[in-house]
């Protein structure tokens, strides 16, 4: 099983990126740095293209691929901000998002490794993204490695099989109270906190024994709350579903990590899951076994 996460510019502060370091030392980890331009348009702060790139400079021993200084909502912008990069000899990938032309996108095919495919996090399985993804990719070049940034469903990555993706939704047990459990027939099961007023089903309790807990814990309020049993199990449901499909399909997806905090409860997961150790009081063995 790999590591692969991915961390904004505005959220790895240095003890975020101390973390990744030792992660990198000890597991295969791969790094994608964003450049936090979503993040940074919601909490009003600008990002300066030379301290991006500085940071960048400071990091490179630890920063695997890094996107370029994308500018929400302006993709001219973006376009000059990915040509200074390129002329003062980085390589960052670009980011072709929804507006953009198909020239635009072939220029990021013929001058980047690889390509992100922006403006569509959020949207899930929306019809509206299906079909702007069904016609961006129709005008890439066959094999191009592309990056959807922000969703990576389970149709969505069947379907386009991209190189690669990222996803928030890791963290969807604290932040919304719906927990997510990797079924061994491949696919995900989703369940609300509510649902646990009453005794869940077999299935579902089976799913969560299968995880390495306990299904009577998650009656319990605080098992839903910051480190609570909801979100390792969650955690781990979510590599499970990275692994597979890096092992199955060649997508690899990278999962958000919003600081230090939370980077230092994904690794414990992980390794807990390369182990075999339990989250509460059952044991299962390892997924590798």
């Amino acid at each position: 099983m790999n590591f692969n996460i991915l961390a904004s510019y505005i959220y790895a502060d240095e003890a975020t990126l101390k973390g990744i370091g030792e992660v990198k030392e000890k597991y295969p980890t791969k790094f994608f740095l964003d450049s936090g331009a979503f993040s940074a348009m919601t909490l009003n702060k600008t990002i300066d293209l030379p301290d991006y790139l500085a940071y960048i400079d400071r990091n490179k021993g630890i920063i695997d691929e890094y996107f370029v200084l994308d500018v929400i909502g302006d993709k001219e912008k973006t376009l000059v901000n990915y040509k200074i990069m390129k002329d003062k000899g980085y390589e960052p990938s670009p980011i072709f998002t929804t507006g953009g032309t198909y020239e635009e996108v072939q220029y990021y095919c013929d001058t980047s490794e690889i390509v992100g495919i922006g403006g569509v996090a959020g949207w899930g399985n929306n019809p509206d993204c299906i079909a702007y993804l069904k016609d961006t990719f129709a005008h890439l070049p066959e094999g191009k490695k592309i990056h959807i940034l922000g969703i990576a469903t389970e149709k969505t990555l069947k379907y386009f099989k991209p190189y690669s993706a990222d996803s928030s939704n890791a963290w969807g047990a604290c932040r919304y109270g719906r927990m997510s459990l990797w079924d061994p027939k491949n696919y995900f099961y989703s369940i609300h906190r509510k649902e646990f007023g009453k005794r869940p089903s077999e299935k579902v309790m089976d799913l969560i024994r299968g995880h390495g807990s306990d299904p009577c814990l998650l009656a319990k309020k605080e098992s839903w709350s910051g480190r609570g049993e909801a979100q390792k199990i969650t955690f781990r449901a979510h590599l499970r579903f990275g692994d597979y499909y890096e092992q199955n399909h060649n997508v690899r997806i990278f999962l958000a990590v919003p600081g230090r905090y939370w980077l230092d409860v994904l690794v414990q997961e992980f390794e807990n899951e390369q182990s075999g150790k339990t989250i509460g009081t059952y044991k299962y063995g390892n997924i590798n076994g």
